[in-house]
């Protein structure tokens, strides 16, 4: 499986945040389908205020972020298979990370397409 990368996160951090990841149910189900680039990435704890993430568990989330200035995201893009340019459609798992212990914060899917 490819795994995309931002300069921010080097290879062995996206290994080991796939590695924390690998039991969840949701990342079974991602890596299930046909098509499935990941990727991998290291962003501000601020991100949290931009996600539909209901009040009570953005809460929760927050406090365990407490010493956190970022986080890592885990999104697997899923489809039947290999969209051709500017169409196509699926489901995208996304997996919220703290940087430092691996801990999974939040997991999610939803839909994309282009």
């Amino acid at each position: 499986m490819a795994i995309n990368t931002t300069a921010s996160v080097a290879k062995s951090v996206a290994k080991s945040a796939l590695a924390a990841i690998e039991e969840h149910p949701l990342q079974r189900e991602a890596v299930g389908w046909t098509y499935c680039p990941t990727d991998v990435f290291e962003i501000s704890t601020a991100f949290v205020d931009h996600t539909r993430i209901a009040e009570d568990e953005e809460e929760r989330i927050r406090a365990l972020l407490a010493d956190a200035e970022t986080v890592l995201v885990v999104s697997y893009w899923t489809s039947d298979k290999k969209p051709e340019p500017l169409s196509g459609a699926g489901k995208q798992y996304g997996f919220l990370l703290h940087r430092k212990s691996l801990v999974v914060l939040h997991a999610d899917v939803d839909t994309w397409r282009s």
